[in-house]
């Protein structure tokens, strides 16, 4: 059997802050089932059991459309023949750019406007701020639950 866990996050819903869900599905593979879904119990309060019990339960093959089962890659060797996943190669042009960025803004500042030390950072000013800009948002996004709203009550 396969389980699935979802939660509702408070930080999408500010207002159930303190009413976090959270729904349990375990999936059972029965092949020759069209498939039933029965509510199981809610163990602990907030936390939704369920089960699903079915054909659709099975794991199959991603993206072959053969419905054949997934098997585990044998050996550890890494040396498959697989392509890089979008993520990865957005990863890299992102990486990539950015030292260009750096690299090109440093001999750009150095030379053409005779920069030195610190100074020669492209865009300094905005880079010393990115740390304290992240800890505001991440203060703005976790102040609601944590009863810390700075608004008067009407």
């Amino acid at each position: 059997s396969l389980s699935l866990s979802l939660s509702l996050s408070p930080l999408s819903v500010p207002s159930l802050c303190a009413y976090l869900r959270v729904g349990k599905i375990t999936l059972t593979c029965s092949k020759d089932d069209p498939g039933t879904a029965t509510f199981v119990k809610e163990d602990p309060t907030l936390t939704y059991n369920l089960a699903y019990t079915g054909k659709y339960g099975c794991l199959v093959g991603v993206g072959t459309g053969t419905g054949s089962p997934v098997t585990k890659p044998s050996g550890g060797g890494g040396s498959g023949g697989g392509s890089l996943s979008l993520g990865s190669i957005l990863t890299i042009v992102f990486f990539s750019l950015l030292v260009v960025y750096f690299v090109v803004g440093v001999i750009i500042m150095r030379f053409a406007r005779g920069a030195q030390g610190t100074e020669m950072i492209p865009n300094r000013d905005v880079w010393i701020s990115v740390p304290g800009l992240i800890k505001d948002g991440a203060l703005l996004i976790v102040s609601p639950c944590r009863g810390q709203g700075n608004y008067e009550k009407l």
